[in-house]
């Protein structure tokens, strides 16, 4: 039951995102210049870089909290998330060098916050963890 109203949380949380954040309706509308684009990936990439070491401390921490089923799905999770950020480097090397209007090499803040807070996150309680990358997943 519980499985069932999650899912349906994040089905819907999914649906209004895509229909009511202004970055993927520019991107479904294709108003997005290359440059925003590369930014975009740029900075999925950063995020992706992260997932090892965060899917590592994850079951790390769920090993110190005794949770060892908890631990062997993110045992699982990192055999399974590994190479990811190579997709986001291959989607960067389709761009043309030139084409970079918009495009801005720097991390955007609230990326370096959010990966501040997950970190924090896993420390504190590793399932929390298990459920963002569940919800991550789905909308990816």
């Amino acid at each position: 039951m519980l499985s069932t109203q999650t899912k349906s949380i994040i089905e819907k949380t999914a649906q209004d995102l895509n229909s009511n954040n202004p970055f993927f309706q520019k991107a479904q509308s294709g108003e997005l210049s290359e440059g925003q684009i590369k930014t975009y990936l740029n900075n999925i990439l950063f995020l992706l870089e992260h997932t090892q070491p965060h899917l590592e401390l994850a079951k790390k921490q769920s090993l110190e909290f005794n949770k060892k089923e908890l631990a062997a799905l993110f045992d699982e999770k990192i055999k399974e998330e590994s190479g990811h950020d190579q997709w986001a480097k291959n989607d960067l090397a389709t761009f043309d060098e030139k084409a970079s209007e918009g495009f801005s090499k720097e991390i955007k803040p609230s990326l370096r916050k959010l990966i501040t807070h997950i970190e924090n996150t896993i420390k504190r309680d590793p399932h929390l963890y298990f459920s963002y990358i569940t919800f991550s997943e789905y909308l990816t």
